[in-house]
């Protein structure tokens, strides 16, 4: 036994840490080895809290007085433990707030943390092992009363049905219930809710959605009603449907179809339309660096994928106008050009599988040139996913990431990403990364 208080052949001893003996005053401190210790009417204090003098102290199991830290000490009387904070020298917080990274605690008279509903100076608190909850719902009734903290702790009365406006953040308790981690129609109005019940506003934010096993995403505006209908954002176009969910998928839209992710608009990317493997071209970056006075792109019902022998496919037609030459940059496995001429349509496939094929000996297709390469619309490098300008380790590390959901992708990143031509995201994509990075293969 070492540093601690010990009772030999009737006397009150302290053990130091080298094994010697100190015999404890009656009714007054003793120090040994940096440790206080009090005897009080001829037994030591131990695993307890006291009052000597008009201070309150606290002392371990070992009779040690506790000095700086926080403990608890049970009670048997009440049935539960109680916790106490010790200044340096010894002396309990008592009657007062405690303020630590973030939380606020009362200790009460006696120096014990205070435990489930307080009033002080007339405002009504919750605590939990002296902590004051802050901006959260009480999830304890109190004479069938239910109440929310604000950023202080202090509580305000949730009324059924009803808005309740608690520090800077509102709730709405629907029946016996708050609203948590849902979107609800409250009125004629939708809503979305966090895990803590607080009112999403003027952000985008995810729901786990339990009919469709996935994440639903919304976007709450200023002053938190759901947005419906289109909505843009640093160049992205997003659509919500009357419920304010992101559309997801193929969808129709105003009679056109689009393909979404994540509310978000795809666009120029490969996407999975019923299984078939589409391409959803955008008209002002499909077309890049081609000269106005050499051809005019046109799009034969550009946002409408249409099927042609089990394959899912876009149609684009260009019309000559002149002569010179023009860069159309695609992310395709499969391109088939074709022109008609006495009403004849004569077609080419210059890309089958992501393979490019020479046409040069095909009549009518004797100057056509398609080149491989890696650079994307928009000059995104297939595989320099962190947009760095080099394709390394890195770059896969970013595509693990994001399978995990630890990131998120912009729209170039994305179309960086899919180096196997699938158009999604995967563990595949990173391991084709890699290969390229040490040299396994040459393109992607």
């Amino acid at each position: 036994m070492r540093n601690a208080a010990a009772v030999i052949d009737g006397k009150n001893y302290i053990i130091n840490n080298a094994g010697n003996l100190t015999e404890a005053k009656n009714n007054d401190w003793t120090l040994v080895d940096g440790f206080y210790y009090y005897v009080k009417d001829g037994e030591f204090l131990k695993e307890c809290v006291a009052k000597i003098g008009s201070t309150w102290y606290g002392f371990n199991d070992d009779g040690q007085m506790y000095e700086r830290e926080e403990f608890q000490i049970w009670d048997s009387k009440e049935g539960q433990y109680y916790h106490y904070r010790a200044k340096k020298g010894g002396a309990l917080y008592c009657s007062t707030w405690y303020e630590e990274d973030g939380n606020r605690y009362y200790y009460g008279e006696n120096g014990a943390g205070y435990e489930g509903y307080q009033t002080i100076d007339g405002k009504l608190y919750f605590f939990e092992r002296g902590r004051v909850y802050l901006d959260q719902i009480i999830d304890e009734e109190r004479d069938g009363k239910r109440y929310i903290a604000d950023e202080t702790g202090a509580l305000a009365e949730a009324k059924k049905n009803a808005w309740t406006k608690a520090g800077n953040y509102y709730y709405y308790l629907k029946d016996d219930s708050f609203l948590t981690n849902c979107v609800a129609k409250i009125g004629n109005v939708w809503y979305g809710f966090d895990w803590d019940g607080r009112m999403m506003d003027d952000t985008t934010f995810n729901i786990w959605d339990n009919e469709s096993g996935e994440e639903s995403y919304y976007h709450a505006k200023k002053g938190g009603e759901l947005l419906t209908g289109w909505y843009q954002e640093d160049n992205e176009r997003y659509y919500y449907g009357s419920d304010g969910k992101g559309y997801e998928g193929l969808q129709s839209v105003d009679g056109k179809q689009y393909y979404f992710q994540y509310g978000r608009v795809c666009r120029s990317q490969k996407v999975k339309a019923d299984g078939k493997q589409t391409i959803m071209p955008s008209q002002s970056n499909l077309i890049h660096n081609a000269y106005s006075n050499v051809i005019k792109g046109t799009f034969t019902n550009p946002q409408v994928p249409t099927q042609y022998n089990g394959d899912t496919f876009i149609s684009l037609t260009f019309e000559v106008i002149g002569s010179g030459t023009a860069s159309v940059y695609l992310d395709t496995q499969y391109l088939t050009l074709g022109y008609v001429k006495g009403n004849k349509l004569n077609q080419a496939s210059v890309v089958n599988n992501s393979k490019v094929c020479d046409v040069t000996g095909i009549a009518g297709f004797e100057k056509v040139s398609v080149n491989a390469s890696t650079v994307f619309v928009g000059d995104v490098t297939l595989g320099d996913v962190n947009m760095d300008g080099d394709i390394t380790v890195l770059d896969a590390t970013e595509v693990q990431k994001y399978v995990v959901q630890l990131v998120a992708f912009t729209n170039d990143q994305f179309t960086a990403a899919d180096v196997d031509h699938d158009g999604t995201i995967t563990v595949k994509d990173a391991t084709t990364i890699q290969k390229f990075v040490v040299n396994l293969i040459s393109k992607f």
